[in-house]
């Protein structure tokens, strides 16, 4: 199947779940049960990354899915930093370097992340080596 034609046919299930009145958590929680019952059998699947869920999540509940909420959800599903980083990126363009980094250092993601795992992770989500020195001196330096 397509990558296209997946994310289409995921946008469809997941629209209904919000016609129903599911908060992205639970639809999230609908479509593991569906696939297998396990958070962690998600991120196995390889042609379900967390780019094609993060845009899914983003297309069905536009404005009402926050970044923080995205990286809990894709934590939850044993993303690493490096995936999360980028799904953040693509879908929450408006997001700084030093923005993902905080994300990624939430309680609820990765908080005890070293210095270079952010800065893999942000250099991952294809920000520029200067922003990503930038943004990991800043959340570090509290």
């Amino acid at each position: 199947m397509m990558a296209d034609e997946l994310q289409n046919k995921l946008v469809t299930a997941l629209t209904s779940l919000r016609d129903q009145g599911k908060t992205p958590t639970q639809a999230v929680e609908h479509m593991i049960q569906a696939l297998g019952g396990h958070y962690h059998d998600i991120s196995r699947i390889s042609v379900l990354n967390a780019k094609l869920i993060a845009d899914v999540l983003y297309t069905v509940y536009q404005g009402k899915i926050s970044a923080h909420e995205l990286a809990v959800l894709l934590r939850n599903m044993c993303y690493g930093g490096p995936d999360i980083a980028l799904a953040l990126r693509t879908t929450f363009t408006m997001l700084d370097a030093q923005a993902i980094g905080a994300l990624l250092l939430d309680t609820q993601v990765y908080p005890e992340s070293e210095k270079q795992q952010v800065h893999h992770a942000l250099h991952y989500a294809k920000f520029s080596v200067p922003e990503c020195d930038q943004a990991v001196e800043a959340l570090y330096s509290a």
